[in-house]
């Protein structure tokens, strides 16, 4: 009987998680073992992981019908889809086996994105990890070069990518949950902690996504109080006219008369003119009305921007705020409910996927909390 790709999955990972410490690797291939390090334990790109588990499960699936370097179907020769076994069968195994991946395929990705040229050694993809980039292309030539059955071969790769996500995993996890311990089981914190806490999120590598986080997590709080609360919370990597959003967060506001919509876009850069232009023209394309657009920004904005937000015949009203001066005038005035807020922050954090939210900065903002209760403790005493 012909196995399935997805039951090659399965006896796999039943394979690697009766015995997650072997290797699965023929000996004397050390450098083999060092390019899956690399692409499997990449803090900047996750891409290259889900790539190279579609490509080697089709290798095992076709054999040598195709050629593992030739994942585009425009390849003339010996080519497969690399996108058809990463959506079909990589992303669904990985969320059931709550492996740390991308949520969505890595053949969308910049750096796999609409490439018609086989992935040979060499090749630029300019990814975000170069090492991890060359890595990936280092194993696929090294499955198709295999002096024997290459299928076989590709196959005792994927379990040992496969072992090493595992265990990257388990690893992951088991830090994440001795942070929370440390850091939950302390006593409550001062706003002035806080807002360490946050300031020093903030100035992590990476950390565009958190104040979209920040703004949802005060508006989680408050909403009984408010009488609004988040729609959506967009993905921040997305553009907003391709995904039909308006901005990274939107806050529906409910009144007697109907349904007002406050926007919220966060800007990682400085306020532009081009940025207002696009503004308006979501605000005039959305399905609801608009009362406010709040761009949330950690710069002031240009020269001679402010008055443009400013005219009296725009069709909404548009305000910048400074992210952490929102966030700290939200602890003030809802001050007893900080301790509900960082709460708040730390679930969403933590719900979201690594490739938007880096295992790092979760592992990053448990460990600086834990900091400042040890401080405050200390202090207490």
């Amino acid at each position: 009987m012909e196995r399935t790709p997805k039951a090659i999955l399965e006896e796999v990972y039943g394979i690697v998680e009766s015995n997650p410490d072997v290797s699965h690797l023929p000996e004397n291939y050390e450098k083999l073992a060092q390019w899956l390090q690399q692409v499997i334990h990449s803090e900047r790109t996750q891409a290259f992981t889900r790539a190279l588990l579609a490509c080697l499960l089709a290798k095992v699936d076709k054999g040598d019908d195709i050629d593992i370097r030739h994942p585009y179907t425009e390849i003339p020769e010996k080519s497969y889809s690399g996108r058809h076994y990463d959506e079909e069968y990589i992303g669904e195994f990985c969320v059931a086996k709550g492996l740390k991946a991308n949520l969505t395929t890595a053949f969308l990705t910049p750096a796999l994105r609409t490439k018609n040229t086989p992935l040979t050694r060499g090749v630029s993809l300019s990814s975000k990890d170069s090492a991890a980039e060359q890595a990936f292309l280092e194993i696929l030539s090294a499955v198709e070069e295999y002096n024997g059955d290459k299928a076989e071969f590709a196959k005792s790769v994927l379990k040992e990518a496969i072992r090493l996500l595992y265990q990257k995993t388990l690893t992951h996890q088991k830090t994440l949950e001795d942070l929370l311990q440390k850091s939950t089981s302390q006593s409550a914190l001062s706003i002035h902690r806080i807002m360490n806490i946050l300031k020093k999120h903030l100035k992590s590598e990476r950390s565009s996504r958190l104040p979209v986080l920040m703004i949802a997590a005060c508006y989680a709080v408050a909403e009984k109080s408010l009488g609004k609360h988040v729609r959506k919370i967009a993905r921040h990597t997305a553009a907003d006219v391709r995904t039909g959003t308006l901005g990274d967060v939107e806050i529906e506001c409910v009144g007697a008369d109907g349904t007002n919509v406050i926007v919220y876009e966060i800007k990682m850069r400085p306020l532009s003119v081009g940025d207002l232009k696009n503004a308006l023209e979501k605000v005039r394309h959305a399905r609801d009305p608009i009362s406010q657009y709040v761009f949330i920004v950690n710069s002031p904005p240009k020269s001679g921007l402010t008055e443009l937000l400013n005219q009296p015949n725009l069709p909404v009203e548009f305000l910048v705020f400074d992210c952490l001066s929102f966030v700290e005038h939200f602890l003030h005035i809802f001050h007893e409910s900080r301790m509900e807020f960082l709460e708040k922050y730390k679930e969403l954090l933590l719900n979201e996927p690594d490739s938007s939210v880096s295992y790092a900065l979760k592992k990053a903002f448990l460990v600086l909390w834990a900091e400042e209760a040890s401080s405050e403790s200390g202090l207490s005493h």
